[in-house]
């Protein structure tokens, strides 16, 4: 019986044994990382500016659909044809590349999820034949991920209205309490959802199941080990919070003696250098959080996906469950 111990041990050593997963990750990373905690923060968020967001929306249809804006616009076209050519093959462009990107992201998570497995099954990989391996998933992996948003936005919408109208209401002890189980209950969605997601993804790419099979299964997969899948998503959080912490504190002891170049380049009056080092600065954060992003993301997925062939083989028990059988 594997241990979370040895998961995240396996995990880790994917990470490090095959760094052309890193690129995967990168691009995964922008449709979130897996474990749900992200989710969930963005869930919270949307949750406080849903108000903002439907006034947006609304602001936006009513400038669009109004009578002087096609007027401007009818005017533009006839008087500036060349123009407006112009910036219709921008956005063609433009939304060509953006359609490109979100198909690379994609195939990204397709790959990470073929690649890990392979990996924990000690096969030899490569960048290559995994993009090429897993790049035949496009659709239904890009059908999960559409209907994962959906459910996220529906369940954004749903628990907006009781939280933003708790929220502003006069403050009160039973008012804090319901507000706290809203919490809860938004908070048990999410990250079930969440794991149900990438129990689905598993069981598309691993198992080559339809859409339909694969949530089918993935539900199931769920519902049977529940524990275990939020056992999982706190450690996940816990580790993830942790190593966040960490990139944290090494940028900062790194940042000290380039604040002291800064300060003393200032006091100089040396531009160049002052400038020099800001952007050294600058490029040595963003490198590392584009770096630091994409290595926790291949660890996520590795995690999740040795998790789930663990599960599907009968090779896992709640660490809770466990826990009771040394009790007795």
């Amino acid at each position: 019986m594997l241990t979370y111990h040895q998961i995240f041990k396996k995990a880790w050593q994917i990470v490090w044994q095959n760094k052309f997963l890193w690129f995967f990750g990168f691009f995964a990373a922008l449709i979130g990382n897996s474990g749900g905690y992200e989710m969930l923060l963005n869930n919270l968020t949307k949750v406080f500016s849903q108000e903002n967001v439907l006034l947006g929306v609304k602001n936006f249809f009513s400038l669009v659909g109004s009578p002087q804006y096609l007027m401007h616009f009818k005017e533009k076209l006839f008087s500036q044809p060349s123009s407006f050519v112009f910036l219709a093959l921008l956005y063609l462009i433009l939304g060509a590349v953006l359609l490109f990107i979100f198909w690379v992201i994609i195939n990204s998570v397709s790959s990470l999820i073929y690649g890990a497995a392979q990996a924990d099954n000690n096969k030899k990989i490569s960048l290559k034949s995994v993009w090429t391996a897993a790049k035949k998933y496009f659709w239904p992996v890009l059908v999960v991920n559409l209907l994962a948003m959906i459910v996220i936005w529906l369940l954004a919408v749903f628990f907006s209205w009781p939280i933003l109208g708790l929220t502003l209401a006069a403050p009160s002890a039973g008012k804090g309490l319901l507000l706290f189980l809203l919490y809860l209950v938004f908070a048990f969605l999410s990250f079930s959802w969440a794991v149900i997601v990438i129990f689905s993804l598993a069981f598309v790419i691993l198992k080559n199941k339809t859409f339909g099979s694969a949530l089918s299964h993935g539900l199931n997969l769920f519902l049977k080990n529940w524990l275990i899948s939020l056992e999982m998503v706190l450690l996940v959080i816990l580790i993830s919070l942790l190593a966040g912490i960490g990139l944290g504190i090494a940028l900062f002891i790194l940042a000290i003696p380039l604040l002291m170049l800064y300060f003393m380049f200032s006091v100089l009056g040396f531009m160049f250098g002052l400038k020099s080092t800001l952007l050294l600065g600058l490029l040595i954060l963003l490198t590392a959080v584009i770096v630091f992003n994409a290595v926790l993301t291949v660890f996520q997925y590795s995690s999740w996906i040795i998790l789930f062939t663990s599960l599907t083989s009968g090779k896992f028990t709640s660490a809770f469950k466990r826990y009771k059988q040394k009790r007795k």
